[in-house]
């Protein structure tokens, strides 16, 4: 699922993704359509940031999250899922907006994309952000 979102996605882009998925990931109960729907504006938030191609890696791992480890997730297994990019990352001033609606940095999108995937992933019981690990 996770490889056939993000190089559809990335059909016709200059840019390449390299997979870091070990094969025992533990199954997750998701709906299909919708964590597609993450992984595409997610891949397309990347590919944006390498106007010029580059590579975005997506590598997932089995993690198991104990009682008050942390404030934002409920305790037990998870499949944590991390989108990297080689383009300039997200200006200091713009990180507490990124999942605001109709927040963008861009001329011609809509600022819906992370808005979208982070209430899919609250919605599935998970967590949105780089300080999940």
């Amino acid at each position: 699922m996770i490889t056939d979102s993000a190089l559809f996605t990335l059909g016709g882009s200059r840019a390449g993704c390299e997979f870091v998925l070990p094969c025992d990931l533990w199954p997750v109960n998701v709906d299909e359509d919708q964590i597609k729907q993450v992984i595409h504006n997610i891949v397309v938030n990347a590919d944006h940031a390498m106007p010029d191609g580059g590579t975005i890696t997506i590598s997932a791992k089995n993690i198991k999250k104990s009682p008050g480890s942390d404030p934002h997730l409920k305790p037990g297994p998870y499949v944590r899922i991390a989108v990297s990019d080689h383009g300039e990352g997200i200006a200091p001033g713009n990180l507490s907006k990124i999942f605001d609606p109709f927040f963008t940095t861009k001329e011609k999108n809509s600022g819906l994309g992370l808005t979208t995937a982070h209430s899919i992933i609250q919605k599935h019981g998970g967590g949105f952000g780089p300080n999940l690990k």
